[in-house]
């Protein structure tokens, strides 16, 4: 493929902030480099409790897990578990024999666990490493107490993509508005083609959405609040979001329950 034909975005949204190391049971990553006092059976062993299944994010954990093991002469091992497998199963996996670090997200997410006390303050490290995050960053690391608890390790972006090629066949060009959106997914329809790919079989991708579309009509402070369980779920505020969603769902793939995310990225590269 020809690298610009690669998708593009019309509408970058707030960066989706952190997939992150977060302490199990003594174990940090700073800087992409994992420090222990591990309760491994094997003191010069770390265990890394991973849910970055994918073939990208695999390499980027074991280039990760090579530079530790070259700087410190330790070794790391990796358990790596398919991230839908992960979440659904970590209440248990916390509160029995959890491995010496693993993977999470930040945030609210980040911070239940955190008051349960089944991760570990990790604010000394920040104190000597952190001078490389943004406030941001730091911010989505720390828990209702004013501590950290979770070392960044890596974020990325949330958008809707497009191809460009197929755009400028048909003459479309990228909305600015949300009304401008709606009007251009009409026009795709009847040009044949499917306006929005959706696949959201393993949950997360319509948890996701909702959080964005959330952020962008409430704003973050109210999106905060209702997460920390402060606004409730019938608040007309976010009955706005659902009424707001569906309208766009007359435009998305049909049957998305059935469908992973990679097989909407595939209908996005095949033009379709």
């Amino acid at each position: 493929m020809n690298p610009h034909e690669w998708p593009r975005t019309w509408q970058p949204s707030r960066r989706d902030f952190l997939r992150s190391a977060l302490v199990a049971a003594g174990a940090i990553t700073a800087g992409g480099v994992l420090s222990s006092c591990s309760s491994s059976l094997d003191p010069n062993t770390i265990t890394l409790g991973s849910r970055l299944s994918d073939k990208n994010s695999k390499v980027g954990v074991e280039d990760v897990v090579a530079m530790y093991r070259q700087q410190t002469g330790g070794d790391i091992r990796v358990n790596t578990v398919d991230s839908t497998s992960f979440q659904e199963n970590v209440n248990n996996y916390l509160q029995g024999t959890p491995d010496d670090v693993f993977t999470w997200m930040g945030g609210y997410r980040m911070k239940y666990f955190a008051d349960k006390g089944l991760v570990e303050d990790v604010s000394s490290v920040w104190a000597s490493n952190g001078g490389g995050y943004s406030d941001s960053f730091k911010e989505n690391s720390t828990g209702s107490d004013g501590n950290q608890y979770l070392i960044p390790f890596f974020y990325y972006p949330w958008a809707v993509f497009y191809r460009p090629s197929l755009w400028a066949e048909r003459g479309y060009e990228p909305p600015r508005t949300y009304d401008q959106w709606v009007t251009l997914s009409k026009q795709m329809q009847a040009d044949g083609v499917t306006p929005i790919g959706f696949g959201a079989r393993d949950g997360w991708p319509p948890m996701g959405t909702f959080d964005y579309l959330n952020l962008r009509l409430n704003g973050v402070d109210f999106h905060r609040t209702l997460l920390a369980g402060d606004v409730s779920w019938t608040d007309n505020r976010v009955r706005t979001v659902f009424d707001t969603w569906r309208e766009l769902l007359p435009f998305h793939q049909p049957q998305p329950l059935g469908r992973k995310i990679a097989d909407a990225q595939t209908a996005l590269l095949n033009k379709s």
